[in-house]
């Protein structure tokens, strides 16, 4: 096809490392057809993501200043580069990923006067635990970027619900489109833990998970002095330091495993005997898929869209958000129950191949990017 044929999508994403969104961006950018789509994702900073676009055959370009943090300078900054970025691109689609981005990039799109502006909702940030006046803040720019975009993704059906009330959002502008899972590699057991540096005979609880507040990973280490296993943490963040000087503190530390960052992590997922995530706020995230289908047994947050994916004492164990009692009576139950916990991994397992594969997704995404 023709390049002057081809839909133009620019993806927008604030962070380069590696996350939910990250790789949702990755999976619909590498996956759409070059011949009838010309694609390139604008990032902010240098990371996995660039690394493994760019691997992929993806034109990447880099936006100076977009990081996590607010500052009025250079938010302002962003928006005049996302302004010009979108004049020399001439994009005829703009798909942004992450509450920042989605009022900057909404906004200079519609300056620019881009003909679709679709903005993937990965947890609305209202959801956050904030004080009053900072969550009427973020609900008012999250509405603004409701009203400035042409459609709106939700993962979740609580996120498609509380989109629906956001004053003069017509519903037909939001589609609930799930995250989906390509077929993932796994290792058996035995090999995972070599190659973790794990014992073959310890029990571990798992996770996978960047390191911020958000994620909860201080609620999970909380945990520790109850449980009859040792933590394994995959990942990196901001909140390092500070979590293990909490398990310093708690005097635990030695049963706690920091792996850092990991090259295809959830190929590693069998090595733990229960998964485990204890997130404040979560949108519908990748990792618990990968879980379910690994057939590992899970206990995870009553939060966001994980009931969607959990059901309580058939795929798995909710567990109230930030109580550390009922996450560790959960996660022993579990470790003390082989034959209960193997029924709700292989069910788990199950679930999610039948309703959560990426094709899906995909699909519903281009008929997005069509209408």
């Amino acid at each position: 096809m023709n390049n002057k044929n081809k839909k133009k999508i620019l993806y927008v994403i604030t962070k380069s490392n590696w996350g939910g969104a990250q790789k949702y961006v990755f999976d619909l950018a590498t996956s759409l057809s070059k011949d009838q789509f010309d694609i390139t994702v604008a990032v902010g900073g240098e990371g996995i993501l660039k690394e493994k676009l760019e691997a992929g055959g993806v034109r990447v370009t880099k936006i100076h200043n977009l990081e996590r943090n607010i500052s009025i300078f250079k938010e302002f900054s962003v928006f005049l580069e996302l302004f010009r970025l979108y004049k020399k691109e001439k994009p005829n689609i703009i798909h942004l990923n992450s509450s920042k981005i989605g009022g900057l990039g909404s906004l200079a799109g519609r300056l620019v006067g881009i003909e679709k502006i679709i903005f993937t909702v990965h947890g609305w940030a209202f959801n956050e635990k904030r004080n009053p006046l900072a969550r009427l803040i973020i609900w008012g720019i999250s509405w603004l970027t409701a009203i400035l975009c042409t459609d709106l993704i939700v993962l979740s059906e609580k996120e498609r619900k509380q989109t629906r009330h956001f004053p003069l959002v017509q519903s037909k502008k939001i589609h609930l489109i799930a995250n989906g899972l390509k077929p993932l590699e796994s290792l058996t057991k035995e090999k995972a833990r070599e190659k973790l540096g794990l014992k073959k005979e310890e029990a571990y609880v798992g996770t996978i998970s960047e390191l911020h507040k958000n994620k909860g990973l201080d609620i999970l280490i909380k945990t520790v002095p109850a449980l009859s296993a040792e933590i394994v943490i995959i990942g990196s963040g901001e909140e390092e330091t500070n979590l293990k000087n909490l398990a310093q503190k708690l005097g635990v530390s030695e049963k706690i495993h920091f792996l850092g960052t990991v090259q295809d992590a959830g190929k590693y997922l069998s090595a733990f005997d229960v998964f485990a995530l204890t997130s404040r706020k979560e949108g519908f995230p990748y990792v618990l898929l990968e879980a379910g289908y690994a057939g590992v047994p899970i206990v995870a947050s009553n939060i966001g869209g994980i009931p969607e994916i959990l059901k309580d004492e058939e795929t798995g164990l909710l567990s109230e958000p930030e109580n550390v009692k009922d996450v560790s009576v959960k996660i022993e139950k579990l470790l003390h129950n082989k034959n209960y916990a193997e029924r709700l991994g292989k069910n788990a397992k199950t679930y999610v191949e039948q309703n959560f594969s990426f094709e899906k997704t995909l699909k519903l995404t281009r008929q997005v990017y069509e209408r």
